[in-house]
């Protein structure tokens, strides 16, 4: 599992049920996965000319080696569990500033001068392997950045599958400690199961998907591993 785990933090996952091939290099001084992986001819190695890797920050990812649901979820999985943990890690907010989601008056200060910005949130990444409801196995990577509680900021980030580099959710702040989930539609599969609902008057559903609803899964599940601030209350009304 070690080197599965390491493995992860630069290609991004295991082989995809696509039967795409991974690169095999290691991360650059650098950290950046895109350098990395693209030969001389600046195609990235063992996939299609036009395929971008997404620049990743080194990342160290801890191993979850508990799977089972965190009970202070109070969620109910399905059996078996079609969402296995494998990782968590974290860093700055410069060190991912790929990111479309971090809130304009924040890149302008990032932008300007990153040593000035180390309190302007912080990226907690939760990587995991989803078995869709066909039974296609995704390596799906959560990024969520809590902000800063001086500009009561929402939760800003996205959700990725680590086999494409498809970006199949947003999460952008949108308001005072607003977070509103978007899915993309990048996203075409069968998740197989009914997410359950949440409770919260600050965190907005922009369809109302399940797969809405299952990212939101995911950001709470991501809360009870890294610490990182989810904007769910059970004593709320769901919007």
């Amino acid at each position: 599992m070690e080197e599965s785990i390491k493995k992860r933090a630069f290609e991004g996952g295991p082989e995809s049920a696509s039967g795409k091939a991974r690169p095999t290099d290691d991360t650059t001084k650098d950290g950046s996965a895109a350098a990395a992986c693209r030969g001389a001819g600046g195609a990235a190695k063992g996939f299609p000319a036009d395929f971008d890797p997404i620049p990743w920050p080194a990342l160290t990812l801890n191993e979850v080696a508990d799977k089972t649901v965190p009970a202070a979820m109070n969620w109910k999985a399905p059996d078996p569990n079609p969402i296995v943990p494998v990782a968590t890690s974290s860093c700055e907010t410069f060190q991912f500033l790929h990111d479309s989601n971090i809130p304009e008056h924040h890149r302008e200060v990032l932008d300007e001068d990153a040593d000035e910005a180390v309190d302007v949130g912080k990226y907690h990444f939760f990587d995991l392997d989803f078995t869709d409801g066909d039974g296609n196995v995704h390596s799906l990577r959560l990024a969520m950045n809590d902000g800063s509680g001086d500009c009561n900021d929402g939760v800003w980030g996205g959700l990725w599958d680590l086999n494409t580099n498809a970006r199949l959710a947003d999460l952008e702040s949108t308001g005072d400690c607003e977070t509103t989930v978007t899915q993309r539609e990048e996203w075409t599969g069968n998740l197989g199961f009914s997410p359950p609902a949440f409770r919260s008057s600050s965190l907005i559903l922009a369809t109302k998907s399940d797969f809405e609803r299952f990212v939101v899964l995911l950001m709470n599940w991501a809360s009870q591993l890294t610490g990182a601030f989810c904007p769910t209350r059970d004593d709320e009304e769901e919007e």
